[in-house]
């Protein structure tokens, strides 16, 4: 059974808006959701709470208006926890480090079962399936033509950025 080492660092873990909220002095803006109430985004902006990237909502030096005046907003701290890995059988066999866009289509159940065919590396496995899940519910007629949308606004407006490592334990 998949344990998830982390909760999801978003607009919509309580504990998260709560830090985005203390961060930013209470902005009005902190969290907010698109006309026709869209994802709910850290300043319009960014749909997670940290980041590597995004230095424009971290530190008022490198942001810009309307941001700058209530920066930070996210940051880079890391969830932390430890396990004791158990090996053998019924043991852990995998670690998923993955991005929401992974995330957000697929659970814990949903990364194991694809992580058991093996028919290709696991990460691009985990890729694959979650893009066909994109193309499945946007109506995309095939995978070839989701990967050939160009590069910017039509692609990003179909899905997040998906990156996927897997630490086989076995």
């Amino acid at each position: 059974r998949p344990i998830d080492l982390t909760t999801d660092h978003s607009a919509y873990n309580p504990a998260e808006v709560t830090a985005v909220l203390r961060r930013c002095n209470n902005c009005p803006r902190a969290i907010s959701s698109g006309m026709g109430g869209g994802i709910k985004r850290v300043a319009g902006s960014l749909a997670v709470t940290r980041a590597l990237g995004d230095a424009y909502l971290k530190t008022p030096q490198l942001s810009f208006f309307p941001y700058k005046t209530h920066s930070p907003y996210i940051t880079a701290r890391p969830e932390v926890n430890c396990r004791h890995i158990v090996k053998g059988e019924g043991g852990d066999k995998v670690v998923v480090l993955a991005t929401d866009g992974v995330w957000e289509r697929a659970g814990g159940e949903d990364i194991l079962r694809w992580a058991r065919t093996r028919n290709s590396t696991v990460a691009e496995v985990i890729v694959n399936r979650v893009l066909n899940k994109v193309r499945r519910a946007r109506n995309i007629k095939s995978l070839h033509a989701l990967m050939s949308l160009p590069p910017g606004r039509a692609r990003r407006s179909k899905h997040d950025d998906i990156t996927a490592s897997v630490v086989d334990l076995s």
